[in-house]
């Protein structure tokens, strides 16, 4: 593999993983505003 095509590659995968935490953490803050807002009503 050459270094050309290294970087592209490693781009895309912390694109990916970016975009994978980020929608982990909303996902659990709406989990956690569900919780509250039930335990409120």
């Amino acid at each position: 593999m050459t270094k050309g095509a290294l970087v592209p590659c490693l781009t895309e995968y912390i694109l990916e993983a970016l975009i994978f935490s980020i929608y982990l953490i909303i996902d659990f803050f709406l989990k956690l505003y569900w919780k509250n807002e039930k335990i409120m009503i």
